[in-house]
């Protein structure tokens, strides 16, 4: 499993067996792409459905925006026609020209996107790991996330925050958030990538994976990622 949140799903389920905790495993890129030195970007980025909290980011977005004019927002993701409309008429609503949906973006686009942000929010009501958390940190960005994913750690490597996906909550951070200078994130994005090549690299996953196989054949030398109970 992935996470500590699959592991209680495998344990209510029933099974008892010896479980793996092991990370998906993600490219370390090369940083090749500058932040802007005055205007600052909050994105979002991943599927547009209602479950990833976007409507309540958009409310708390839109009652402080005008506090920090320096501050855009922009949205990338694809999800069914019928709510990425509702999403773009909330954007419209908010009469706000920081905030847009720009759509999908893949590939090289897709790390330009990260690279160029300073804060990343994942407001999900429900996440078993977010890939997208640890994509942004590869690439130097710090990360909001919701308390109802497995990302509680960010607090502990001081790279990002963990937080309830209401919108008062994401309202309150994002005033703390917002007031922060730029090489502040920078730190915290420089310290969530040392992190994640400590320990998300495919060359750690894949030794975690060697590892657990090793105690599965000679049942000595648990690795601590095993959970037997």
């Amino acid at each position: 499993v992935t996470s500590n949140g699959e592991l209680n799903d495998v344990r209510k389920f029933g099974l008892n067996q010896p479980v793996a905790i092991i990370p998906n495993g993600i490219d370390i890129p090369e940083i090749k792409y500058k932040k802007d030195n005055k205007i600052f970007k909050l994105i979002y980025l991943g599927r547009i459905h209602p479950k990833k909290g976007i409507e309540n980011t958009i409310k708390a977005w839109s009652s402080v925006q005008h506090l920090f004019p320096n501050w855009i927002f922009e949205i990338a993701g694809l999800g069914e026609n019928k709510y990425e409309e509702k999403i773009k008429k909330l954007i419209l609503n908010t009469r706000s020209k920081s905030i847009k949906f720009i759509g999908p973006v893949y590939g090289e686009d897709k790390i330009k996107f990260l690279q160029t942000s300073d804060v990343l929010i994942m407001p999900s009501y429900n996440e078993n790991f977010g890939m997208v958390v640890a994509e942004a940190l590869s690439n130097n960005t710090p990360v909001i996330c919701s308390m109802n994913t497995p990302w509680q750690k960010v607090i502990e490597i001081k790279c990002g925050w963990h937080i309830p996906n209401d919108k008062i909550s994401i309202k309150k951070t994002f005033l703390k958030v917002f007031k922060m200078s730029k090489n502040n994130l920078s730190d915290k994005g420089i310290k969530g990538r040392l992190w994640m090549k400590k320990e998300y690299s495919w060359k750690q996953v894949a030794k975690k994976m060697l590892l657990s196989y090793e105690w599965l054949i000679s049942q000595k030398n648990k690795p601590k990622w095993i959970h037997t109970s």
